[in-house]
């Protein structure tokens, strides 16, 4: 047989990557407490298998052993959405998300449906035990009340995050009315309208906010990127210079001040500083650092940077990669809005 008759006998046998195989890959990777990256293979097995709910609740579970308690309850409600009452242990994980968020009311709410639905389920023990903490002291009416205003507040932030800043608009809105002096929430309001256009409502909350908390870093961080993308070159230095002096002690309000500096192309003030501890921020962070050390003419520290935001599921951080690898140095910049959605983390200032 000729060379060119072997070559067409030959069989080539597709190797398929499906949800299984990520899944699988995924509980390895938990199992020896590689939590990020099992995150990362759940989600790909998510994607493949959307309509398999074990898949959703593990990932739940390692998105919780992240701090990522919110996120974990989006997916856990959403299996709950679609399975009904088929997977009622999603109660007890919501419980318990819940109480690391200090949502007490919704934690007893929730194994209270667990064990109704469950009574000698997997986990009616751990619930029973979480129960007896809540029959010690029982939670309000008016505690309720205001977990709903948190959770709304979070919701606002992850419609932002997501880049729908026009569905974060009324939730902030009720907020604000009922919370006037909650600058957290002023603050995102002023985000997501400068997001959708209504510059002038933007800015004028912003000042408000410093006529009456002078000093507040989200307020002086969002004027500073709102003067800057609007072509006001003077205003946006004048406010980059200010905040250059400013070095806050709480994690959140330093990770997004640097990034806001990287934002403003001040990347030597960047590098300047200590990369910020914040999980939820820790890709865009990543990013953030490997921007500036790029600019910083540091390109292996900035390759560095942009390969663990990659390993983090960053998709921005990889086309910077390609940008680097092709000199193409005007692609090569931080942006609080394209990829982010333009948004500040912190709910407490």
């Amino acid at each position: 047989m000729s060379d060119e008759s072997k070559e067409d006998s030959r069989t080539i046998v597709p190797f398929y990557q499906n949800g299984d195989y990520f899944f699988h890959r995924g509980l390895q990777a938990f199992h020896k407490k590689h939590l990020n990256r099992a995150a990362k293979l759940l989600e790909r097995a998510v994607k493949l298998t959307a309509t398999e709910p074990i898949f959703k609740i593990q990932l739940a579970a390692v998105l919780s052993e992240l701090g990522e308690y919110g996120r974990s309850n989006e997916l856990l409600q959403s299996v709950l959405a679609s399975s009904g009452s088929q997977q009622p242990v999603c109660h007890f994980f919501i419980a318990n998300n819940e109480v690391y968020m200090g949502h007490f009311y919704q934690a007893e709410k929730h194994v209270r449906l667990y064990l109704e639905k469950e009574p000698n389920g997997q986990f009616a023990e751990e619930a029973h035990e979480l129960l007896e903490l809540f029959e010690d002291d029982p939670f309000m009416e008016e505690e309720a009340s205001s977990e709903q205003f948190l959770d709304d507040h979070e919701q606002a932030w992850l419609f932002l995050r997501k880049g729908q800043a026009e569905l974060a608009v009324p939730l902030l809105e009720s907020i604000v009315s009922k919370h006037p002096r909650l600058w957290a929430a002023q603050n995102h309001l002023a985000e997501a309208l400068f997001c959708i256009g209504e510059t002038e409502r933007a800015f004028a909350i912003c000042q408000e906010v410093l006529d009456k908390d002078s000093g507040n870093l989200l307020a002086l961080c969002n004027l500073a990127l709102f003067y800057f993308e609007m072509g006001y070159t003077k205003e946006a230095k004048w406010y980059r210079e200010r905040l250059a002096s400013v070095y806050p002690l709480d994690s959140g309000h330093a990770a997004r001040l640097v990034q806001v500096l990287c934002a403003l192309g001040n990347y030597k003030e960047v590098l300047s500083r200590p990369f910020p501890i914040d999980a939820d921020e820790e890709a865009a962070l990543l990013r953030c650092y490997g921007v500036a050390s790029y600019h910083e003419h540091n390109e292996k520290a900035a390759l560095e940077h942009l390969k663990k935001a990659v390993d983090l599921g960053d998709g921005a951080s990889k086309q910077l990669m390609e940008a680097v690898a092709n000199k193409q140095s005007d692609d090569i910049s931080f942006t609080l809005f394209a990829e982010r959605g333009f948004l500040s983390r912190t709910l407490d200032s």
